[in-house]
This record gives structure tokens, C-alpha cells and sequence, in this order.
């Protein structure tokens, strides 16, 4: 499974494809990330089974958003995470910004609790 991340300041896009043609789950998903205070406003697309999140960069970060999604099962970090073409703009650092958050909550999962989480913090 490939996830696809597009990230820009306040807002992040994140198709997963084991909710495409799914609206129950991506329902829940959306009221799931709409709970969050920081959280402006989502959109979310059936055909695709991809969300768009607003939010307040000041008050949460992607990477809060991501590991919050991973830890309630929307996000699998150990299978492929980032397409190729999510991974290669040029347009900024967008996809690298979106793979240092999924790699950064990988190896925390995998490190949590040991002296060795402290390192993957500082990625």
C-alpha cells in the first residue's frame, strides 16, 4: 500500500488508499481530525480516499497530526509510505518535509522508550 503526503504550511493532504471507495471510514476519519481544536476545516474525497486538513500551524504540526493518525491505525509506517512523485517535486521540499515526518514517527514507534527515541526526535 502507498500512501501519498502533500504538505504545505496549514495544510495537509494524505491519500490512503485503503479508504478509497470506503465513505464509512473516511467519515470517520474526518470526524476523528475535526476533533482536533487545532484543526481549521477537512475535506475529504471518496473517489480518491484522500483528506485535506486545515489547521493552525502555531497550535499543532503536521507531524502531531501524522502520529495521531498512525496511532489510531489510519497511517501504517511500515509499509510504503511516500510515492516516488511525492518524493521527487521540485516545487520546495514538500515531499522530503512529508517523508522526515513518517520516517520520524517510524522510528520512534520502533525506539519508544529506549535512550535511542531521544534520536529520532532530532530528526
Amino acid at each position: 500500500m502507498s500512501y501519498y503526503v502533500h504538505e504545505l504550511p496549514g495544510r495537509l493532504r494524505i491519500r490512503i488508499p485503503s479508504l478509497r471507495k470506503n465513505p464509512g471510514d473516511l467519515i470517520k476519519l474526518q470526524n476523528y481530525v475535526e476533533d482536533f481544536s487545532a484543526v481549521n476545516s477537512t475535506s475529504v474525497n471518496e473517489v480518491t480516499g484522500s483528506i485535506i486538513i486545515n489547521y493552525d500551524k502555531n497550535r499543532i504540526s503536521s507531524r502531531q497530526i501524522m502520529r495521531h493518525l498512525v496511532h489510531e491505525g489510519y497511517l501504517d509506517v511500515t509499509e510504503g509510505i511516500i510515492s516516488r512523485k511525492g518524493m521527487t517535486q521540485t516545487v520546495g521540499d514538500i515531499g522530503t518535509a512529508a517523508s522526515r515526518v513518517l520516517v520520524g514517527i517510524a522510528i520512534e514507534r520502533a525506539f519508544q522508550g529506549t535512550p535511542l527515541a531521544l534520536l529520532a526526535s532530532l530528526i
